[in-house]
This record gives structure tokens, sequence and C-alpha cells, in this order.
């Protein structure tokens, strides 16, 4: 489901040297190599690669409104658990349960340390 409804979209990143960090409730479900898949109108979803079925949805609105959702503990095959309102800093969407990062392909590597990245759409728009 989630593969088929990020092609609908408009999907188009592949996988790669992406990372991720999906945090819910305190509990990590994705720190380290991941599927980033971007979405018309600056939404995006990420996926596990390895041993978690987790993956999250953050939906923007045209006004820059975003709200977050994940497939829930059970490791469902639908986005259908709704994490509330997320703001976002750098490259992460985040509110007081919830934490989304996503960082594509080499600017990972090249991070600087301390700072922030920009999240992978604006970096796919100056490429």
């Amino acid at each position: 489901m989630f593969a088929s409804l990020l092609a609908t979209l408009g999907a188009g990143q592949a996988a790669g040297a992406d990372r991720c960090r999906f945090v819910v409730d305190e509990r990590s479900h994705i720190d380290g190599p991941c599927k980033i898949e971007r979405h018309r109108g600056g939404g995006f979803g990420i996926e596990a690669m390895r041993r978690s079925r987790a993956f999250a949805v953050v939906y923007v609105a045209p006004s820059g409104a975003a709200r977050a959702y994940w497939n829930g503990l059970s490791g469902a095959r639908k986005a259908d658990v709704d994490l509330g309102d997320v703001e976002r800093a750098g490259a992460c969407w985040s509110n007081a349960r919830a934490m989304i990062c996503a960082w594509a392909d080499r600017a990972w590597a090249d991070r600087p340390q301390g700072s922030s990245v920009k999240p992978f759409e604006e970096r796919a728009r100056t490429r």
C-alpha cells in the first residue's frame, strides 16, 4: 500500500545512502538507512530499510501546515495512525509526540557537525 500510494503521488527519490530518524512516544522506530519518497506539495514518506517495518508520512498543505501519520506498532500496511500536526525545524518535522527526519543521499555525510541539514526536498530543487 505504501509503495503504491507514493508512486501515485509522483514519488521519485530512490533508495541509496538516505538516512532517517523516526521517533514516536520516545521510542525510536527508524534511525539509519531508509527509503525517502517525495510527495507533491512538499510532503514525504520514509520507510525503514532493516529490521523495522515502520514507515511514516508527512502531508503538507498549501498553507504550510503539516500533519503526520504512521503505520503503528502492529506494522500495518498503511499509514493510518494519526500523529497530529507537526512543525518543521531543519530536516525534521515534530511535535510533542513524534519526530520524523529525512536526509537524502550525500547530504547526510556532508552535513556540518552540530547544524541542521536542509530537508531533502529543498536540496533536490537546487541540484
